[in-house]
């Protein structure tokens, strides 16, 4: 799947937006690390015949 450099680019953005509502501030990796840590563990568990969601927001 290709994308387009403004495609990359808003979603690089929407992923560098920090949830101050759920963010542990003092934390010893960067948001933007422990969400796609997160997202992995959830695609972890998805069928070989599964395709995984295309957007983020589905994973949040």
């Amino acid at each position: 799947m290709q994308s387009s450099a403004a495609e990359i680019a808003t979603e690089l953005l929407a992923l560098s937006k920090m949830n101050w509502n759920a963010t542990q501030l003092d934390g010893r990796v960067p948001i933007t690390l422990r969400t796609a840590d997160s997202t992995g563990r959830i695609l972890k568990h998805l069928g070989p015949n599964e395709r995984p969601a295309p957007r983020y927001a589905y994973y949040m």
